[in-house]
């Protein structure tokens, strides 16, 4: 039985429309039960509304979500969102949502834990802002959608796994979904929400990390 190989969304397909990658995940979807997407650098938003939108479509849920780092030779070092995608939901998306947002004050105001990250703002503006809003409280709500989705995952990545933060910080959640385009009120376009808990680690499961493992060392990005 051949391994089953993650779908790559890279830079170089930037060119293609949201629709073609969606069509790609449910291709997937018709003939695995369960499957990883991965979006690389830029190509994080393409990746992220490819398969929100198929989760809209299809019998699609999305099992797993992460956000790490990937080696890759002569590239580097590059930020990359893990999805893992499958026919039957492992789990419930709602009542993780309720517990991350217990008690938190969810407005962007001076008081607020909601950080929303739009397209041209400084990443270290932002990553000067959260820290100073994590010296105050344990969590933060991170936003934002459309390309903006490529800076909010710099930013989660900067912060719990960069240099700069004095303590253990980690991704306690994340999450997908579509809201409506401003310019646009009959228009949808995916958004994400990423939840930062201070003295915690990000919790990757092993599925997870065998596939980072595999992909340093074994499998070739096409």
């Amino acid at each position: 039985m051949s391994e089953i190989q993650p779908l790559i969304i890279k830079p170089q397909d930037l060119s293609l429309k949201v629709s073609d990658v969606s069509e790609k995940v449910v291709l997937n979807l018709m003939q695995l039960e369960e499957f990883d997407v991965i979006g690389l650098s830029d190509a994080i938003f393409l990746s992220c509304s490819a398969v929100n939108i198929a989760t809209e479509i299809a019998n699609a849920h999305i099992n797993e979500f992460y956000a790490d780092t990937l080696e890759i030779p002569i590239l580097g070092k590059l930020e990359a969102v893990f999805i893992r995608v499958g026919r039957e939901p492992k789990r419930n998306i709602a009542k993780q949502i309720e517990e991350e947002e217990k008690g938190m004050i969810l407005t962007t105001e001076r008081d607020g834990q909601l950080i929303a990250v739009r397209r041209g703002t400084r990443m270290e503006t932002l990553v000067t802002i959260c820290l100073i809003k994590l010296s105050k409280v344990e969590k933060l709500k991170i936003v934002a959608a459309a390309s903006a989705i490529n800076d909010a995952v710099r930013l989660a990545l900067e912060i719990t796994k960069g240099p700069v933060a004095r303590e253990p910080i980690g991704i306690s959640s994340m999450n997908l979904y579509s809201i409506q385009s401003r310019e646009d009120p009959q228009k949808k376009m995916t958004a994400i929400s990423i939840y930062l808990r201070k003295g915690h680690e990000t919790q990757y499961s092993r599925s997870h990390q065998e596939l980072i493992k595999k992909l340093k060392t074994g499998f070739r990005i096409p």
